[in-house]
């Protein structure tokens, strides 16, 4: 054990892949969207140093190592260091894969050697540095931030050093990337992020990156890209997406009144082979409405690169043309009757428009979601929003049949674009299912959609779902014949809308500037779905809306009227929730438990979900804790992992968690023993000191032979939770499968009861599949002061609280 820690107070002195914190490494479908991305930009040779390639080559070599593909791992490591000998980040990761693998004496000749070579050269540690910046920039909306704070350190280091000067220039150009990514409308971004950020100062500042690459010496492809960015901004500014400054006031003198078309025709210019640079001309041209050319640079981009982005904006530019060509037909069809015709039957004749007929320049897009369009202006009017929810909402405009070739085509460049996990790409594939009138696909499609949350669904998006979801259910209940399920239908569309409005209201109330819209979008809604609907309804939704916008008093004056109106409502679940969240967010938190106590039935089955009351009965036993008062916070920590439910038995077991690992592996193979045996210690340690939590493990049974296992058995059916910690790939043998087995037959339907955890990603048996799984790199490099908050974090996943319970 002390060689081990030994080992990682040097290990984590460099920079490696490995010290990356990525929550969703252990999603599946996260890593494979990433790793295809990452192997298609490979293939595209899209790189004017060898510095880019290696990035992404180490990066893969991470993703296959993540996913226990070790073959792929060490072939991309070794790429990169036929490339490069001394990349520390390759290095690095070849030294953590060295000892994974059981070779311990060559990872620390390794590690030694790794040690040599960042004393003597100092501009190695930099580049790695600047690789882990680049690496969080590619890991999605989350790690934005990180990304540029790394990259704004790293270039304050050097400011007084001799670096590389193309060196340098790529990573200006990568930090600009960043802030433009951080700055895109579509990402989820926490309230963290902006408090340490403004809008424009980081398009200020990402302008003034980019315009220092164009007027160096720097190639062709990178210039292209800044000239694309700057673009991006540019419209972003004037369709008032972005910011509160005027474009004079945020990018450098010299570019100050450049149009957004002239720096798209200088990007082109400058670089038209580069798939990013194609990218993102092809979107702007779309919403300029120069669709033949938007056409074309978006199909040249996806020959070059198979991407998300190309081929849904391609989609996108397909559906415009296609009804634009609708609202030609339709112009045409309005100016009546050939005057020159005699023949009567003639007369009513409709026009249908060729494939290459010129676009009407009026013809409108088919609007996605109201809301969005509303929270991105800065000013907004009541009577323009109330119109572009009625436009948006009376009516999806439908598709006609003669259209279908048009539509298997879009279809198929939106499937494209879901295979690599684009949620907006689901959203316009059950818009079209809508405009095809087939409401059940649209249904499916939109709560697939919902469910692509494993990635990283924007709440843009949420809404939008629910919106449309709601629609949905309201056109399958007009046509409905069966009374029961057309009731049924009709209150799943105002449930669906009533969770759009809550949705975006809290959306809202991220920002202050956003505040309007969230009050805006109830009566807007309400009035046009349902206008017959009880007062105490409307009452709630109000209720609801003030306490996400911190109106608290304006809640509780709303829940007043509601039983004074209705005194059963005083037993609402509903109600009972939203008082108990105002305690908590005035930090009452025992006045909140009690609460929450006084509201379970006889037979212990709460009226409220368990998830919430997990949550509650948490957040009471942490405060207690940090006030001293422990007895009281261990009470609350047993009744989180107590909640009682109507399928549960009501007699406490002896013990809240049992850990179970491998002892036999322990003599056979040392490093099981320091990664098992140290992390069920540890987190005894941490979660018995801190919660008071009762404790056990298959390790703490002194009874010999066949008595030890029954002994064991019996702990593991008188406890809570049973948690099995894996440190090896090898097929499960000897007493941990016996007890395995024992743990599944304990809690055969309902595996919440058994938690995997995993070291260092380790492959889950395909006799845990669907089990609740937490992976650690290492407990072993966790700071004393973080125990508190990881031990926090660590209950929450264990009791299966989300984020929108805490």
């Amino acid at each position: 054990m002390a060689e081990e820690r030994e080992f990682h107070q040097k290990f984590i002195q460099f920079p490696s892949s490995f010290s990356l914190e990525i929550e969703e490494l252990s999603q599946s479908k996260y890593l494979d969207s990433h790793k295809r991305a990452l192997t298609l930009k490979c293939e595209t040779k899209e790189f004017e140093t060898v510095t880019e390639c290696i990035r992404i080559y180490n990066l893969l070599s991470f993703l296959h190592w993540i996913e226990d593909d070790q073959a792929n791992a060490y072939k991309h490591n070794k790429k990169v260091l036929d490339l490069e000998k001394e990349n520390i980040i390759a290095l690095c990761n070849r030294v953590w894969m060295q000892r994974k693998c059981g070779h311990l004496t060559e990872a620390d000749e390794k590690l030694n050697e790794v040690k040599k070579l960042a004393a003597s050269k100092q501009d190695l540690l930099l580049q790695g540095q600047a690789e882990i910046a680049y690496s969080y920039s590619a890991f999605g909306p989350r790690y934005f931030s990180q990304s540029i704070k790394l990259y704004n350190q790293l270039l304050t280091e050097v400011v007084d050093k001799d670096t590389d000067p193309k060196l340098l220039l790529l990573w200006k150009l990568d930090l600009g990337i960043a802030y433009r990514k951080f700055c895109n409308p579509g990402n989820l971004l926490s309230k963290q992020d902006w408090r340490e950020r403004s809008m424009d100062d980081c398009i200020e500042k990402a302008a003034l990156l980019f315009h220092e690459v164009i007027n160096s010496d720097s190639p062709a492809r990178w210039k292209g890209q800044c000239f694309a960015s700057l673009a991006e901004f540019a419209f972003s500014i004037f369709t008032e997406i972005h910011g509160t400054k005027s474009q004079r006031e945020l990018f450098p003198k010299e570019i100050a009144s450049t149009t957004v078309d002239k720096f798209l025709n200088l990007a082109l210019g400058a670089c038209d082979n580069d798939s990013h640079v194609l990218k993102v001309c092809g979107k702007l041209f779309k919403y300029f409405n120069q669709l033949d050319r938007a056409e074309e640079i978006l199909r040249k981009s996806i020959c070059i690169m198979d991407t998300s982005y190309g081929h849904h904006h391609l989609a996108l530019v397909l559906k415009k043309k296609l009804m634009k060509r609708m609202f030609d037909a339709k112009a045409h069809n309005r100016k009546g009757i050939d005057k020159n015709s005699t023949n009567s039957l003639m007369k009513g004749k409709i026009v249908r428009p060729s494939r290459d007929s010129k676009c009407n320049q009026q013809g409108q897009e088919t609007t996605r979601n109201f809301p969005i369009r509303r929270l991105q202006s800065q000013e907004p009017s009541n009577n323009s929003f109330k119109k572009e929810a009625a436009k948006a909402f009376s009516h999806v405009v439908n598709i006609p049949a003669y259209e279908r070739d048009s539509v298997e085509e879009i279809m198929t460049h939106l499937d494209k674009a879901i295979e690599f996990g684009n949620e907006w790409a689901s959203f316009e594939k059950g818009l079209m299912f809508r405009q095809i009138k087939e409401h059940k696909k649209a249904f499916e499609t939109f709560i697939k959609t919902l469910n692509m949350k494993d990635l990283r669904t924007a709440a843009t998006v949420t809404v939008a779902c629910y919106e449309h979801l709601g629609a949905c259910s309201r056109d399958l209940a007009q046509g409905e014949i069966d009374p029961e399920n057309k009731r049924k239908l009709e209150a799943d569309a105002i449930k669906y809308f009533r969770k759009a409005v809550v949705t975006s209201a809290c959306n809202a109330s991220q920002e202050l500037r956003y505040l309007r819209d969230g009050w805006m979008a109830y009566p807007t809604l309400k009035d046009m779905f349902q206008p017959q609907k009880r007062d105490i309804e409307k009452l709630k939704v109000f209720a609801e809306l003030s306490r996400l916008l911190g109106k608290y008093g304006d809640t509780l004056d709303f829940y007043e009227k509601i039983i004074e109106l209705d005194d059963t409502q005083s037993n609402d679940p509903e109600i009972i929730r939203g008082q108990i969240q105002i305690l908590i967010k005035e930090g009452h938190f025992e006045q909140a438990a009690v609460l929450l106590d006084l509201q379970s039935c006889t037979e212990g089955k709460y009226k409220i979900t368990e998830e919430f009351c997990k949550s509650v009965y948490l957040k009471c036993a942490f405060h207690l804790l940090s006030t001293d008062k422990k007895e009281d916070s261990g009470q609350r920590f047993r009744q989180a992992f107590y909640v009682a439910s109507a399928d549960k038995p009501k007699a406490e077991p002896d013990f809240d968690i049992f850990f179970l690992y491998d002892e036999e592996n322990e003599t056979q193979k040392p490093r099981s023993k320091v990664q098992a045996s140290a992390l069920a210690n540890n987190l005894k340690d941490i979660l018995g000191g801190i919660s008071g939590l009762r404790i056990t493990s298959n390790s703490e049974s002194l009874l010999p032979g066949s008595l030890k296992l029954d002994s064991q058995t019996k702990q593991m059916n008188s406890s809570s939770n049973i948690i099995l910690i894996l440190d090896t790939n090898e097929e499960l043998q000897g007493e941990l499968k016996y007890f395995i087995q024992i743990a599944k037959h304990i809690d055969l339907e309902k595996k919440s009861k058994l938690c995997l955890i995993t070291i260092d990603g380790c492959t889950c048996p395909l006799e845990l599949t669907g089990c609740l799984r937490v992976d650690f790199k290492t407990i072993l490099m966790q700071r004393q002061d973080d125990f508190f908050l990881w031990a926090q974090s660590f209950l929450y996943r264990l009791l299966g609280i989300t984020k929108s319970e805490e």
